[in-house]
């Protein structure tokens, strides 16, 4: 196994209008990575110049979608972790449960489209956010690009969606796995956040005991 360094980016990502770009960074607090990752992108890109604003596709979703998403989720990890894996095989493109839940998440799209309305690009860093945002440059309903940070190590089929302008993988097998999707996928320096203060944490980001289970250290 080889290990591929990956070059300083000499370029802008995406072009952007002149000016100071505006920029939102879609995260999803069902997890403490990708809310790390949100924090990290938002920090660079303010650093950079941009203007930025960070949302949680939880509280952008209808009906309570995404709470309720949230809590099923880790009512899984606390209960059944090793089913885990038998969920991502039943979300695999081609299956029922992967139609029905893209369908679902195409379906609510106009929350999230409104939030970044008048951006002149959008970083996700949940497949949630992956799918309801490529759903909508798909249709036409966005009008900027879209990139997908991947977090996981590892990609499933939900993280990539034809509509993602670009999906940035942390090595080169995840970016292939991107790829096999479907994805137009490249790998990138992975991001190293430094840790945050307790205060840092957004809203609904989970607690230790929220997601306790056999892996614990």
């Amino acid at each position: 196994m080889t290990t591929q360094t990956m070059p300083i980016a000499t370029a802008p990502l995406l072009e952007l209008t002149p000016g100071t770009p505006r920029v939102a960074v879609i995260t999803g607090s069902y997890g403490a990575g990708h809310n790390s990752a949100a924090r990290e992108i938002a920090r660079v890109l303010t650093a950079a110049g941009c203007e930025v604003e960070t949302h949680d596709i939880v509280t952008l979703l209808p009906w309570r979608l995404g709470p309720i998403l949230r809590a099923v989720y880790y009512a899984q990890l606390r209960r059944s972790p090793r089913s885990w894996g038998s969920t991502l095989r039943l979300l695999e493109p081609g299956r029922l449960a992967y139609r029905l839940v893209t369908w679902l998440l195409g379906c609510v799209a106009a929350g999230t489209v409104e939030a970044t309305r008048e951006c002149d690009l959008v970083v996700t860093t949940h497949p949630f956010g992956a799918q309801v945002l490529g759903h909508a440059r798909l249709t036409g309903a966005l009008e900027v690009p879209v990139a997908t940070y991947l977090t996981d190590a590892s990609v499933h089929a939900l993280w990539i969606h034809q509509g993602v302008d670009l999906n940035l993988a942390i090595h080169e097998i995840a970016a292939a796995e991107g790829r096999a999707w479907g994805g137009r996928t490249e790998a990138v320096r992975p991001l190293i956040p430094e840790r945050p203060p307790a205060s840092a944490a957004l809203c609904g980001e989970p607690c230790p005991g929220d997601i306790e289970g056999p892996w614990s250290w």
